[in-house]
């Protein structure tokens, strides 16, 4: 069983994780990063999937107050305060305590939105373009993607085997708020 996290709560750290085989972050909040140990205490495989675009700066102090994952994602579309999000040292570090990082767009845009197929197209091939060259310029190599809301799309899967992703990540995952 694959399990979703978005932003992280003490109740989770409740639950019997037995009939886990990899547990999936979604999005970078910084809440993922700073209950990391706690997480890593199960002994259960991990993925972190991080929209280049929503980083947060180095110089930028990081909020304590773990909002929902859709108020960060609001706050940060709408004034592009990424003070929610990990830093690029952070999602480093991850990397290095032995965690796969992995790619979640660069925008994190929605792509069921009433775009031409033609449109759609030419924003998976910029977005991913855009999202891989942030990884490679941070020493990041991904080989694994999470599509943003779950809209997979068998377009969007060409797009990223192009750019050596090879494992892909969408509604086959469930929701930890769902997981008993």
């Amino acid at each position: 069983m694959i399990l979703m996290i978005h932003e992280i709560r003490e109740w989770m750290f409740d639950r019997d994780y037995s009939k886990v085989d990899l547990i999936t972050f979604d999005d970078g909040l910084y809440s993922q990063y700073y209950y990391h140990d706690k997480f890593a205490e199960l002994d259960i495989p991990m993925i972190y999937f991080i929209s280049s675009d929503i980083v947060c700066p180095k110089d930028l102090k990081q909020s304590l107050e773990f909002p929902k994952c859709d108020v960060a994602h609001k706050e940060f579309f709408e004034t592009g305060n990424a003070q929610h999000y990990m830093t690029i040292d952070q999602i480093k570090r991850l990397q290095c305590c032995g965690h796969e990082i992995g790619g979640h767009s660069h925008t994190h845009d929605r792509l069921s939105e009433n775009l031409s197929l033609s449109d759609t197209y030419d924003h998976i091939v910029v977005d991913t373009q855009a999202m891989m060259s942030f990884f490679r310029k941070n020493g990041l190599d991904i080989k694994s993607f999470c599509f943003p809301y779950n809209e997979e799309f068998s377009l969007y899967r060409k797009i990223l085997k192009r750019h050596g992703i090879n494992k892909f990540y969408g509604k086959e995952r469930i929701a930890i708020e769902d997981y008993r």
